[in-house]
């Protein structure tokens, strides 16, 4: 999925990932393979969809060095629980830090 920039931050993405997963829903699918770069791995973990245990190592490593170039923007307790959470290899945790938020 792609949208041109005008067409940004209308909601539009979020409604076809919901319009997705229905879709899904109804024809008795549990599982899909998505492929997503950079925030497009965060949209989708944001309307509940988990990465398989391959995904979820690539995700893992692609995002501690910008936990690291963060670091001094964040408070110790953030940047601490944060790298806590990217060495965990359980996939459910991609769902704990898609729900983060900048504390500082």
């Amino acid at each position: 999925m792609f949208l041109s920039p005008d067409r940004r931050d209308q909601g539009l993405g979020r409604k076809f990932m919901q319009d997705a997963q229905r879709l899904c829903l109804d024809l008795g699918l549990d599982a899909i393979r998505l492929a997503a770069a950079d925030v497009g791995r965060y949209a989708w973990l944001r309307c509940g969809f988990l990465p398989d245990q391959g995904s979820w190592e690539t995700i893992r490593l692609a995002m501690m060095p910008k936990l690291i170039e963060l670091q001094e923007h964040l408070s110790s307790e953030t940047y601490n629980r944060a790298l806590a959470l990217l060495r965990d290899r359980n996939v459910g945790t991609a769902r704990l830090i898609a729900t983060l938020k900048s504390q500082g």
